[in-house]
């Protein structure tokens, strides 16, 4: 298995896209967390090995408790699943 980053993605490791989403942050409680753009390109994927995402929107990040129930369906996207194998 190759070396992972400080924030658990493993090099050279093939991960599973799930999805993508294109999301406006303006107006948004994420508006300014991401730097200065209006749009957020976000890449859904899927680790067959199971291995936790720690960073930013990783499951339980600060960036999640920003959204209410209405905000994540308004800009279509959710937390990860509980069961590491999924993240954006």
């Amino acid at each position: 298995m190759g070396v992972a980053t400080e924030q658990g993605l493993v090099r050279g490791h093939a991960y599973q896209v799930c999805g993508v989403r294109t999301v406006a942050l303006g107006g948004s409680p994420w508006e300014g967390a991401f730097g200065e753009g209006t749009l957020l390109h976000l890449v859904r994927l899927r680790n067959p090995w199971r291995r936790a995402w720690t960073g930013t929107l990783g499951r339980g990040s600060a960036e999640w408790s920003r959204l209410s129930e209405q905000d994540r369906s308004k800009m279509n996207v959710a937390p990860p699943p509980d069961d590491d194998s999924e993240f954006w």
